[in-house]
């Protein structure tokens, strides 16, 4: 009998022990890489002529590493007609985020870059803001446009541990 109970103490032993190193491992995971520009973020793209009208808005999921070097995943949601998604891959120092983004499947002509800064300005809270430009080609000539970033939600546990 006492051999019995010896051998279910060290299997459930052996299976607590997996179970806290396994969350320890994730526990990791989640903190360790990833910084308070890891998010939801929306993009406000504005009209050349007249900066306060937005004529299209972007969504992103991004997960920004202590190092600095960035990756994200992007698709359009205003004007809805337009389905568009994105690879993003980066780097922010001192304020600032560069970014490079390309269709998923490098397929198509939506790409470019965006370069934007920290705008204490529109500060609003604890949400965070930046302004710049964003460059592409289009029918050979460079556009650029005015583009605000603005964080709206800490990504979830889930969103972090899927995060490709």
């Amino acid at each position: 009998m006492l051999e019995l109970l010896a051998g279910e103490s060290f299997q459930a032993g052996v299976l607590s022990t997996a179970v806290v190193g396994i969350l320890v491992y994730l526990i990791r995971k989640l903190f360790a890489h990833s910084s308070g520009l890891s998010g939801v973020w929306e993009d406000e793209i504005c009209d050349h002529d007249d900066p306060s009208i937005i004529i299209k808005r972007d969504r992103f999921k991004i997960k920004h590493r202590k190092n600095g070097s960035i990756t994200a995943i992007g698709e359009r949601i205003i004007p809805h007609d337009e389905k568009r998604n994105w690879k993003l891959t980066g780097v922010s120092y001192d304020g600032h985020i560069i970014l490079v983004y390309y269709p998923p499947d490098l397929v198509g002509d939506s790409r470019g870059c965006i370069f934007v800064s920290l705008d204490e300005s529109r500060r609003n809270g604890t949400q965070l803001s930046y302004t710049g430009q964003y460059y592409k080609r289009e029918a050979g000539e460079f556009v650029i446009r005015n583009i605000r970033i603005i964080k709206k939600r800490n990504l979830t546990i889930l969103e972090l541990l899927t995060f490709r």
